[in-house]
This record gives structure tokens, sequence and C-alpha cells, in this order.
């Protein structure tokens, strides 16, 4: 999946680590991205804004090195705000995050968890892990078991095959939701990979998984994975998994990087 990419950053150390998403992500074709911050109410043009600025500077230096350009954007304003704005300007199909926390300076620079950014974002929002983001050897694409969403599960076969990674397609069913039917849920999926997917990856797989809450099978059903992949779409468990606190503890809990496709 390469893509014109904005890199919001709140200027925290972890902020940072989502450089590895934006070298990896980013269309050779189209060898550039946007980095942003937004100051809230101070000036842009204040002691914030100097700092995010040079900060920006030195990395787009880092990743020139690497062939990408960096456009830098500092702007007086809320985060969200700013991330719609600059998507719509500049065409781009992808916003990557760091994973940030939920307190003390982060939630001052950034107004806003990870987690809550992503559900208002106009287009696949990747948060990434403090780690960074590792060669993609296995992905993981959790759907809803009645519905699985084809955007969901396009953008999740369109990264494997431009990876060349192994595809994993879940279907996530609550225990008690009585819709403990695998074999038809694992069957739905994989019919949704083979009518949806704009690309077959070489290795794939379509299996189902129970959880006790849809949080818990969406981490069962991540572990070992490079990426864990969810929509924001659905009729069942995963059609509330970015309407509260699912959302943000797995965005922000998950054991790996997080690709959150509306």
């Amino acid at each position: 999946m390469p893509a014109r990419v904005l890199w919001m950053h709140d200027l925290s150390a972890r902020a940072d680590a989502a450089a590895s998403a934006v070298l990896r992500l980013s269309d050779p074709d189209h060898p550039a991205a946007v980095i942003a911050h937004a100051t809230g109410r101070l000036d842009p043009d204040g002691a914030v804004g100097r700092d995010a600025r040079a900060r920006f500077a030195q990395i787009a230096d880092d990743l020139a090195a690497h062939g990408l350009h960096l456009q830098p954007v500092v702007r007086a304003g809320r985060p969200a705000e700013l991330m719609r704005t600059l998507t719509a300007e500049h065409g781009l199909d992808l916003v990557v995050f760091g994973r940030t926390g939920v307190s003390g300076l982060d939630r001052v620079l950034l107004g806003s968890t990870a987690g809550r950014l992503v559900r208002s974002a106009p287009c696949p929002a990747l948060v990434v892990d403090e780690r960074g983001l590792p060669p993609l050897t296995r992905i993981t694409c959790a759907v809803d078991p009645d519905e699985p969403a084809p955007r969901t599960v396009a953008a999740a076969a369109r990264l494997a095959c431009s990876q060349d990674a192994e595809l994993d397609v879940v279907a996530v069913v609550e225990a008690g939701s009585g819709t403990e039917d695998l074999d038809g849920a694992r069957d739905r999926a994989a019919a949704a990979l083979r009518d949806h997917a704009p690309c077959i990856p070489d290795r794939w797989s379509a299996r189902a998984c129970i959880g006790e809450t849809a949080l818990h099978g969406i981490l069962v059903a991540a572990r070992g994975a490079s990426l864990l992949v969810v929509g924001t779409h659905g009729r069942t468990g995963l059609a509330r998994f970015l309407e509260g606190s699912v959302a943000e503890s797995v965005v922000e809990d998950a054991p790996m990087s997080v690709l959150v496709v509306p």
C-alpha cells in the first residue's frame, strides 16, 4: 500500500518511531511526505513553533538521506482539525502517528490520544508502536464475522502484496453473541478477500476466533503479527470497535502497530 503520507507529530520522543513507517510506506513514485504539528492555542511562531520547526528540519535531513522529501507544517489549532485540513490540501491517503501517552506532556502537546485521533481521520490511520514499524512479515486483519468490511480487507491485501507479507484474515466472534458459527465466519472472511481485494497475496489464510469481548478477540487474533489492521464498520461486535474506550485501548495497548481503515 504505497501511500502519500501525513505524519502527525506531537514533539514527544515516542512520535519519532513513526519515521520507520513513513519511510516504509511512502509511495516510491512520489517520495514525499508531510510532517505536521498543531500548537493548539499557542502562537505557531512562538517558542513551541520554533522548537517544532527545528525538530522537523533535523528529521527532514535524516529522511532526505533515504531519498524522502519531508514537508514541515506548524500551525495553530487542534490536531484533528489540522489532520483533516492537510489530507484535503495535499491529497494524502495515509495518516501516521507515533503511539503516545494520555497524560503529562504528551497530553498537553497532542491535545488528544492517538486512539481518539484515528476515529476522526478521513483516511486510513496508522498508529506506530514505540519500537517503530518492523519489516512486515505477517499482517493480521481482524473483521466483523457477519459483515467483513471490503475497504478493510482490500487495504490489508494491498499492503500485504506491496510488502510481500503473509495476510491472516480473522473473523472475530464475541462469545455469547449468538453468532458462534466459526466455519461460516471463516468462509465469509475468505470470500471478502477473494471478492474485494485488488490483489491476493501469495501467502494468505482465513480463520475465525472467539473472544470474551471484541477487544479480547482482536488481541488474541493478532498474536505474532507484525501489524494489526482493523476497520470501523460492521454490525456486531466490531461495529462498536471505534465507538469508545475499546478503540483507544487496542490502539494504545496492542503489542504492535495498528492500521485503522475507515
